[in-house]
């Protein structure tokens, strides 16, 4: 449903996909930690 004009069915959501994304220092550590943990998992599974 939402609004209809000029956008499209994003607006009601208030989705941009224009904005500007910033990358800051946490971004790497998160996807770092989620490998590691991810590697750890198979690891544990296989060698269980």
């Amino acid at each position: 449903m939402g609004t209809h004009g000029k956008g499209d069915d994003t607006d009601a959501m208030g989705f941009d996909p224009q904005r500007s994304h910033r990358r800051r220092p946490s971004d790497v550590l998160y996807v770092g930690a989620t490998v590691v943990i991810g590697i750890l998992l198979v690891a544990w599974a296989l060698f269980r």
